[in-house]
């Protein structure tokens, strides 16, 4: 027995499949779907907040330090300093998010310092950076200088892509060229 389907069926389908075709265009168009994926994570990872580990502390060049050390960029030897009395507190690991990637011009003796530095703490990473050649182009490794790359204990990509909101909500567990 065939069902008679009425005539405006097919009409109302064809409205349908247009709304949803103009709703996702305009959610797609204006981001606002990735606004409700990020709002839907976030409000996930709030539901389960972990405690910062007790045993991490970040150093950060702050408006206090500036005033107090000087203008950036610092000497490297004040960074061999700040490692070698992190050393003396027996640092279980230092991961140094600044590139030092030519030679100090000024101050020759700074280099030698700060690699002395690395190497007897024994447990520094230092950053390495990916960069374009050109405009959506061919993608380099920028490393730190070479005495400090020997005597680093590794490396680890510093790059970090920011949500459209400023946020980082992910990382990168193989990057490279």
């Amino acid at each position: 027995m065939a069902r008679n389907i009425p005539e405006s069926r097919p009409y109302a389908q064809y409205l349908l499949t247009l709304a949803l075709l103009v709703v996702s265009a305009f959610l797609v168009y204006t981001q606002a779907a990735k606004r409700l994926d990020l709002l839907a994570y976030d409000t996930a990872i709030n539901l389960t907040p972990v405690p910062a580990d007790e045993n991490t502390v970040i150093i950060a060049i702050d408006e206090k330090s500036l005033n107090s050390i000087g203008q950036w960029p610092w000497r490297r030897a004040i960074h061999a300093q700040l490692i070698e009395k992190l050393t003396q507190y027996n640092t279980a690991l230092i991961a140094l998010d600044i590139l030092f990637s030519e030679k100090s011009a000024s101050h020759p003796e700074d280099d030698l310092a700060l690699a002395a530095a690395i190497k007897n703490n024994g447990n520094v990473l230092l950053p390495l950076h990916l960069q374009p050649l050109t405009h959506g182009g061919t993608l380099v490794e920028i490393l730190p200088i070479p005495k400090l790359v020997e005597a680093a204990r590794g490396m680890g990509h510093v790059h970090v892509d920011l949500d459209q909101d400023g946020l980082a909500r992910g990382l990168y567990l193989n990057s490279g060229v």
